[in-house]
């Protein structure tokens, strides 16, 4: 069975840099695909909820367009009914898409902070690397081989 090599706190340094650096890839990735869906499910609902206030809109244009034609009052009221209820409409499909551009700049900052802690967890863990391996060949190994060619 394999061990890992922990004979050696310069070694166990080392190797636990290679883990946290395997670690946080695959931690960050996750994540990453995670903000990616969410990020075009957000796209997609701005998309919608322009398109359907653009057909509020344009129900809207023809309503003033075309009001009722005589002056019973009767269709009058319900004239003013349908505009107002298209008003009231258009004013809720903008509530909604504000929501959805909010989402995505949040998702977006999300995206921005992820990709910051990758870098650090990158940089660190490359610093354990680094110093393990060499704090380890330099003051253990460096001796070792020098021992044993003798």
């Amino acid at each position: 069975m394999y061990h890992p090599p922990t004979d050696n706190l310069y070694k166990f340094l080392a190797i636990a840099g290679v883990a946290f650096l395997i670690f946080i890839y695959h931690h960050t990735n996750e994540l990453q695909n995670s903000l990616d869906l969410k990020m075009v499910e957000a796209r997609s609902n701005i998309e919608n909820t322009e398109k359907f206030s653009e057909i509020l809109m344009n129900s809207l244009e023809f309503l003033s367009k075309n009001p009722p034609s005589g002056k019973s009052i009767k269709a009058n009221l319900l004239f003013d009914e349908a505009v107002t209820k298209r008003k009231l409409q258009i004013h809720e499909q903008l509530i909604v898409t504000k929501n959805n551009v909010g989402q995505a700049e949040y998702i977006s900052n999300k995206i921005d902070e992820l990709q910051w802690e990758f870098t650090i967890g990158f940089v660190f863990s490359l610093v354990l690397i680094l110093s393990g391996f060499s704090l380890w060949y330099f003051k253990v190994q460096r001796y070792e081989d020098k021992r044993t060619s003798m």
